[in-house]
């Protein structure tokens, strides 16, 4: 637990510190006298409460003290770690300030406890009550910890503290007296993709995927789901819950599963390549209805590009790749289709159950992109992430990836040659023409320059490959 008061009379702070340090732990409480001692701690660390006071300095000894530097910090609070319980330490509680303040008060169920609020007002009057309310906060995170998080040998995932305590509020919120999480390989992101199962006992009660990211991220996802899931029943699992709150800048959103989608359409491709064509045909079925409506562009290829490399990106990518002339290709016209999509659709953001049937998640990109987009991903992850299936298989060689834009010759020594035809054939009818495929294709690949681990000669032959198939359109 971690507490951070904000407070500069000397008086007060000395009572503080007599009341609270010997009933707490070493470190426990954190005690700013000023503006920006204030916000320094709080860009240093996470805090599970802040007791602030309005009537501040800006920095430790100065003499102006006013009111607009507590709520310089209120605001700082308010926007980046909105999930931090906030009570503010006040002379005048009547004061029509917090009554105005009190319009930001939500209900969270911060940490699995029950709904509490997230704004608040303790009398300096009452020390008493800021000891009762740190000791309220530590006796939830004590209850936390008696949640077992549960790790598979050979499954583990790497949590950090924060992270822990993520799983385990979203336990303590189903009820849950154990949590077992394993790995789920995500992209690039710094998002944490896991599997987590809710246990009351022996019995499991919940299966989900669990995303650990920003809050920031975490609210631009849950709007993105909703906007983008109008998809056919089952094609996308629905959401368990979101911890908003008790976790500093991070949170999760927690998807149900239905049991038996234990395996990745990569996994599943590892073992079994011929099951390949007849997952992706299901794909292209569930999300068919995103692209119905779509609606047709035209501009030069670097228009289509932008949807995946900014400008400012693509000039630095741009050098490693002169011999290409991707100024004169960038030029050129190109008419292609956009829609609603994954916008990210590799192989691990896909579950498969036992009957070969996927659903899709992790929704932190959906949105109109490219229509060639998706099917394409499908394909080319198979190649360039970090779990793909084709990514160290010594496939295609230098003269194969000449022959991209050639199925045929492309493919003949594929050993996923079923599957990567069922994701060309879907990319090549969402796209009205080879130039709009061929386009899309370039943009995802010039993509795969951005990541560290990317085959960069691999990518730079098929780069070379799709801008002669256009040519020769």
């Amino acid at each position: 637990m971690r507490v951070l008061i904000v407070e500069d009379d000397p008086r007060n702070v000395a009572e503080l510190r007599d009341t609270l340090v010997p009933c707490f732990a070493a470190g426990e409480i954190e005690i700013c006298q000023s503006r920006d001692s204030a916000l320094q701690a709080l860009q240093n660390g996470c805090f599970d409460l802040v007791v602030l006071d309005r009537k501040l300095p800006t920095s430790d000894g100065a003499l102006d003290e006013d009111v607009s530097h507590g709520e310089t910090i209120y605001g700082y609070l308010k926007s980046e770690v909105p999930g931090v319980p906030i009570r503010f330490w006040t002379a005048f509680p009547d004061d029509d300030y917090y009554d105005r303040k009190m319009a930001d008060v939500q209900q969270e169920d911060i940490w699995g406890t029950g709904e509490k609020p997230t704004v608040g007002l303790i009398p300096k009057s009452r020390f008493d009550r800021v000891k009762t309310t740190i000791a309220e906060v530590k006796a939830a995170l004590e209850a936390l910890d008696t949640i077992e998080l549960r790790q598979r040998f050979g499954k583990q995932v790497d949590l950090t503290d924060i992270e822990r305590r993520i799983v385990k509020i979203f336990a303590k919120r189903q009820s849950g007296t154990a949590i077992e999480v394993s790995a789920l390989s995500g992209g690039y992101s710094s998002a944490k993709v896991l599997r987590a199962a809710v246990f009351v006992g022996v019995h499991q009660t919940h299966l989900t995927v669990g995303k650990i990211t920003t809050l920031k991220e975490l609210s631009g996802e849950l709007r993105r789901f909703q906007q983008f899931s109008r998809l056919r029943p089952g094609a996308a699992p629905g959401i368990v819950c979101q911890v908003r709150a008790g976790a500093g800048l991070l949170g999760g959103t927690f998807y149900q599963l239905a049991t038996g989608f234990d395996r990745s359409l990569f996994d599943v491709l590892a073992v079994n390549p011929q099951d390949g064509a007849k997952i992706g045909q299901a794909i292209r079925t569930l999300v068919q209805p995103w692209a119905n409506p779509s609606t047709q562009r035209s501009g030069p290829v670097k228009e289509l590009r932008r949807a995946f490399v900014s400008d400012d990106t693509f000039a630095e990518i741009a050098e490693s790749l002169k011999q290409l002339n991707l100024e004169r290709f960038e030029a050129l016209e190109v008419t292609w289709m956009e829609c609603d999509s994954h916008g990210d659709l590799h192989g691990e953001n896909v579950l498969v159950n036992d009957t070969l049937t996927p659903i899709l998640i992790d929704f932190g990109e959906a949105g109109i992109w490219p229509a060639a987009a998706d099917p394409l991903a499908l394909e080319l992850s198979a190649l360039f992430h970090r779990a793909g299936p084709l990514k160290k298989a010594g496939w295609p060689s230098a003269d194969a990836a000449q022959h991209w834009f050639n199925a045929h010759d492309y493919l003949a020594a594929c050993p996923y040659a079923p599957y990567v035809r069922a994701c060309r054939d879907w990319a090549y009818d969402a796209a009205p023409g080879n130039r709009a495929l061929y386009a899309t294709a370039y943009a995802y690949l010039v993509r795969q320059f951005k990541y560290p681990d990317t085959d960069k000669d691999l990518a730079k032959a098929l780069i070379g490959a799709v801008i002669s198939g256009y040519s020769a359109t």
